[in-house]
């Protein structure tokens, strides 16, 4: 019996491969799973499946292949809503198409099923991507005044009023600006403030409430998630955190040295907490630079919004690199490499005043006055309300015994930051250099209630400048 079972077994496996002119197309077989079918039509089927092995075997086939495809597409479907309903629905066409192109192969529903849930799980793991992100980060696109798209960036949502910082090059050239935060679009045309050194800007839009980033602590060996202009999410960690000093006053960058996973064009570094590391990432020698999250504390209060068509003199993203790359090198006291890397970044941008400075500051160090008080012009001539320059410049005028232009040069600068107090104390003490005792008294004056700790000592001087300027009176 087991041996008559086993050869009619045989039999119909044999003719099952085997396929005849009068077999169901499978298209027809699949409606008739569906039962989408006339009854007439699929009695006419039922009755040929019941003498066919082969067109039997191909519905199996084809039952079982639908079942998978419906509970995927039943797992699948609270995943899906969560995705972008139009991408879903591509897919699906595709999914469609396909099934009609090859719709007189056997193979196929299984073909078809494979692109599908591959793509499915494309979109699902970019969607996991997109729950990594947190809603202070947001997606920006530039326009032009007729309203098309010219570039797309990333942002990061300062505070709840609607600053949102980003990279100055994504909107350089727009008339406007859309960013969408949380499925909402918030159009935009001007920025309250502009960091020509780091190529970052704070634009503005009119909101309320909105989510903004949270500040976070960073520390050496922390795990991070850097995030693409184009929302894709990279894991790294941080390597070292530098707060930069320079020489001169009031100076101070905080750097990052980060390792991602991958390459790429990336906006924002945050942890895995959700907060904000870092702004700017860029591949440099040894991976790669950020600056770190305090530089989006640099809002303005109650700044005027200025239109987008004034963002000039800004960072390519190699002059930022570049400026990065020295400063991480004056942190290391590496001098001729930072001389380096400061002289690229200006030469690419010499709007980039800090990257100046700093190079003319590293100049005067190494004894080049002249290469460093030619700098400072410069600087001067770009911006000539730079009081750093102007105070820079006076000291290296003293330097090489240019008094008279020194103490120009420090009354300029007062004349625009009247309580600097590095440079009330020069311009007093080229006044008791060239005799002058009634402008130093003056200069002592002025100093008294800004330096309290030293009101005894300034006294003291003041006693000292009256008995001169007695004698010299008699």
């Amino acid at each position: 019996m087991e041996d008559f079972e086993k050869q009619l077994k045989q039999a119909f496996f044999k003719e099952a491969e085997l396929g005849t002119p009068e077999c169901i197309p499978l298209n027809t077989l699949g409606m008739y799973i569906e039962n989408k079918l006339s009854g007439e039509e699929a009695s006419k089927i039922q009755q040929h499946i019941g003498s066919c092995a082969h067109c039997m075997k191909r519905l199996v086939e084809l039952r079982d292949t639908l079942s998978i495809v419906r509970k995927a597409e039943s797992g699948l479907e609270k995943d899906l809503e969560k995705i972008n309903e139009q991408k879903v629905s591509a897919l699906f066409r595709v999914y469609e198409w396909i099934k009609g192109v090859f719709q007189s192969r056997s193979f196929v529903y299984a073909f078809s099923t494979a692109v599908l849930l591959i793509a499915i799980a494309s979109l699902i793991s970019s969607h996991s991507h997109r729950s990594l992100i947190p809603d202070y980060v947001v997606q920006l696109k530039a326009l032009d005044s007729n309203g098309r798209v010219i570039k797309k960036g990333l942002g990061v949502v300062a505070n709840q009023d609607g600053v949102i910082y980003t990279k100055a090059s994504d909107v350089v050239g727009a008339a406007t600006f859309d960013a969408d935060i949380m499925n909402k679009v918030y159009r935009g045309d001007g920025f309250v403030y502009l960091d020509k050194s780091k190529g970052l800007v704070a634009l503005k839009v009119n909101g309320k409430g909105l989510p903004y980033a949270a500040l976070s602590s960073s520390k050496p060996d922390q795990k991070v998630i850097a995030i693409s202009t184009s929302f894709q999410t990279s894991q790294g960690y941080l390597k070292t955190v530098r707060a930069v000093k320079s020489t001169s006053p009031n100076k101070e960058v905080d750097l990052i040295e980060i390792t991602i996973s991958k390459p790429g064009d990336y906006g924002v570094v945050i942890n895995n907490s959700g907060g904000i590391v870092g702004m700017s990432p860029m591949l440099a020698d040894n991976g790669y630079l950020a600056f770190g999250s305090d530089v989006i504390k640099n809002i303005p209060q109650s700044a005027k919004v200025i239109p987008l068509s004034e963002i000039t003199g800004t960072s390519s993203t190699d002059a930022t690199r570049y400026y990065m790359q020295g400063m991480l090198a004056i942190s290391n006291n590496k001098t001729e490499s930072a001389i380096n890397n400061l002289e690229r970044s200006f030469a690419l941008n010499p709007y980039n005043e800090n990257a100046g400075l700093e190079l003319a500051d590293l100049y005067y160090n190494k004894g080049q006055e002249d290469r460093a008080i030619s700098l400072y012009k410069k600087i001067i001539a770009i911006n000539p309300k730079n009081t750093d320059a102007l105070y820079s410049l006076g000291v290296g005028y003293e330097d090489i015994g240019q008094y008279n232009l020194a103490l120009e040069t420090y009354k300029r600068g007062l004349g625009i930051k009247p309580d600097d107090i590095d440079m009330l104390d020069n311009l007093g003490m080229l006044y008791l250099i060239k005799g002058d005792y009634k402008q130093a008294r003056q200069i002592a004056v002025r100093l008294k209630p800004l330096k309290p700790a030293l009101s005894k000592e300034l006294e003291l001087l003041l006693q000292r400048i009256n008995k001169v300027q007695n004698k010299k009176n008699k």
